[in-house]
């Protein structure tokens, strides 16, 4: 076992059993003078002391003479704050990203406008994100505003896929519908003109905005041509700000919800995937026969030797690598959202004609409005 030093010794001991000095019994009130090094090391410990005190009742920050404890609010009062890397308040569960790699913000409405605030730290960058709205009609706007701040003590690499809208670049954001393959059209601003990477850097304690807008589609025209009518349902915007240099990228990916609604409360959000459109059409028998006629299997032969495939109506000979690869061949289907409803094109070059199919699904009642072949 280790000695303690602070233990007394075995001479030490019968020195504390000796008798009392004679001269101190004669003079029992005499008091040790103190010196004036034991005075300052008295001083010392009650200024230490008294700074603990002070810091405890702060709750352990140090606060400027003549305020208060309690800390005054920051210049994003009322954004969602996050007080640590992908943290809410110390009250909330930790965010953490979806499966899309995204952080989902809630943000929250302030005021009558219905304007809708978040911020989030990530990696020393502070993102302020503010909406317009949260709810819209068809015919609005969506605005989206973001800033960007370096939080950290030195310089932060930044970079945009683009030279032409500078620094500003490294900001990114598009709107997609939950559920119909859809996305609303950014309208306004310039367009990009190459795909140049820029690499630059934010200073400490610096900031960089930039804003987008985006039309809730009507069937009036656009800036590229006639915008289709936006669906009805949730959708989630999704933001993206550039970080990183020549040496190796990364990004930082944020989103939040947005709803567009019926003004009158009669219409019924579209629920149907393109995926779902296209199931109600395989279901069609009509149409299952017609994929069956089309498809590899029902169009190939092999005879006298020879490998043949009946490509637009015409049997044709081709090698045994094309033979097979046809045999594994399915008609192209796919779907498009335009105004409430789905079109679902299919086509095929194999077999006799008809080689192509369009078929109108209802994106809210997945009713099947009308096929025809050609």
């Amino acid at each position: 076992m280790k000695k303690n030093a602070s233990l007394p010794t075995q001479r030490s001991v019968r020195r504390q059993v000796r008798r009392p000095d004679r001269r101190q019994a004669r003079r029992p009130d005499r008091r040790p003078v103190p010196t004036r090094s034991s005075l300052v090391s008295l001083a010392s410990l009650a200024l230490v002391l008294a700074l603990l005190l002070v810091l405890a009742g702060c709750g352990g920050r140090f606060q400027p003479a003549g305020t208060d404890a309690t800390p005054t609010p920051g210049p994003t009062d009322g954004r969602q704050d996050f007080a640590k890397d992908n943290e809410k308040p110390a009250t909330e569960d930790p965010l953490v990203p979806g499966e899309d790699g995204f952080y989902l913000l809630p943000l929250k409405e302030t005021g009558p406008g219905g304007e809708a605030l978040a911020s989030i730290l990530l990696s020393g960058v502070r993102l302020d994100i503010r909406f317009n709205r949260l709810s819209f009609v068809v015919g609005d706007t969506l605005v989206v505003y973001l800033t960007a701040t370096n939080t950290t003590d030195g310089p932060l690499a930044i970079y945009a896929p683009t030279t032409s809208f500078g620094p500003q670049g490294a900001f990114q954001a598009w709107v997609h519908h939950a559920n119909v393959k859809f996305a609303l059209p950014l309208v306004g601003g310039p367009v990009a003109s190459d795909d140049a990477m820029l690499y630059t850097e934010l200073a400490a304690g610096e900031s960089l905005s930039r804003e987008f807008a985006y039309f809730v589609g009507t069937h009036s025209d656009g800036p590229e041509g006639p915008i289709p009518e936006a669906p009805l349902g949730p959708y989630r915007v999704y933001m993206h700000f550039g970080l990183g240099s020549d040496d190796g990228t990364a990004a930082l990916r944020v989103s939040a919800d947005i709803a567009v609604i019926d003004p009158n409360g009669t219409g019924e959000p579209a629920d149907l995937t393109a995926d779902d459109a296209i199931g109600v059409v395989k279901d069609l028998p009509e149409f299952a026969d017609w994929y069956k006629a089309h498809s590899g299997e029902a169009n190939v032969k092999k005879e006298d030797g020879g490998y043949f495939i009946l490509y637009g109506g015409v049997w044709e000979q081709v090698s045994p690598e094309l033979f097979d690869e046809t045999l594994a061949q399915t008609p192209e289907i796919y779907a498009v959202y335009e105004n409430g409803r789905y079109v679902v094109n299919a086509a095929s070059k194999l077999g006799d004609a008809p080689h192509q199919v369009f078929a109108e699904v209802d994106a809210v009642s997945g009713e099947l409005l009308s096929i025809r072949f050609e």
